[in-house]
């Protein structure tokens, strides 16, 4: 897969996570009912989607970061070792910033 490659799927990913954390953004905003019951409930789905708002700027992240690497010329190689990540790493996993070893080593994908 050639860099033009990487980079659209690097964009296209990043559009549809930062329009997944802009959803959850605005459902976050929303005013709780004024019944408590409901309003119980409201806040349990709002710790909820706090919870994936989380997972996604850490996404959103690692997909700025693998971008970044691109536009320097650092994308492909482990930011821990300096190894090259190996190719299929970086089809399954086009954010990838460690190569597989020391990945294992954090315990991070």
């Amino acid at each position: 897969m050639g860099i033009r490659d990487v980079q659209g799927r690097l964009e296209l990913r990043l559009d549809e996570l930062l329009a997944r954390a802009g959803h959850i953004g605005a459902d976050l905003l929303g005013l709780h009912s004024a019944d408590l019951d409901e309003a119980a409930v409201e806040v349990e789905a709002d710790e909820a989607l706090l919870g994936q708002s989380a997972l996604l700027e850490l996404e959103i992240a690692q997909v700025r970061g693998a971008l970044s690497r691109l536009k320097s010329g650092d994308y492909g190689v482990c930011i821990s070792c300096g190894a090259e990540i190996a190719p299929a790493r970086l089809e399954a996993m086009p954010e990838a910033a460690q190569c597989l070893a020391c990945a294992d080593l954090r315990g991070k994908p």
